[in-house]
């Protein structure tokens, strides 16, 4: 059907957003459909405060919340299991059940150096174009150059907010990317 009327979705996806943005005005709403399933984007565009809680005396309580706020990672809650004041959107599909991520998302370059022994810089991956994303206490870079098998994944984690952070990178070389290329 899609292929015979492909506005219909859009004009839909669009009257979504409508209503949501009209149900919580301190949000911008984007919404995708990927792989047959909604995926809704709430980017506040002032300061919100929430409550939010559990329903479950759950020992994994403690866990996803720290996982949701701290991490900045997508946390599965089912229908009714958590409660959220001051945050009608939320409120509406936290009701159902919702896979929810507290994030900050930002475009990030990542320059790799290579140095000799005496300190001297030779040489460098410049201009890596990536994502940084996470929360309070952890976040994390993915990015890499197109058309090169080499790919990057580094996690910044600190204890506690203001601490000094640890770094973990992963490089990853994938040479199927040169497959068929000069």
């Amino acid at each position: 059907m899609t292929d015979y009327r492909p506005g219909a979705i859009d004009s839909a996806i669009a009257a979504q957003k409508r209503r949501l943005e009209s149900l919580d005005p301190r949000f911008d709403v984007d919404i995708e459909i990927s792989e047959g399933k909604r995926h809704y984007h709430f980017r506040a565009n002032t300061e919100v405060r929430s409550k939010l809680r559990f329903k479950t005396q759950s020992g994994e309580d403690a866990t996803r919340l720290h996982h949701l706020t701290e991490r900045g990672l997508p946390v599965h809650f089912g229908a009714g299991e958590v409660e959220i004041d001051d945050m009608p959107l939320l409120r509406e599909k936290l009701s159902e059940g919702a896979t929810v991520q507290f994030a900050r998302r930002v475009p990030a370059t990542l320059s790799v150096y290579a140095w000799d022994n005496d300190g001297t810089q030779r040489d460098g991956i410049y201009g890596i174009v990536g994502q940084l994303e996470g929360g309070r206490t952890e976040c994390r870079y993915t990015g890499d150059l197109e058309g090169c098998p080499m790919t990057f994944a580094i996690t910044f984690r600190s204890e506690k907010q203001g601490q000094a952070w640890s770094c973990h990178v992963d490089m990853e070389w994938l040479p199927e990317r040169w497959f068929g290329r000069p």
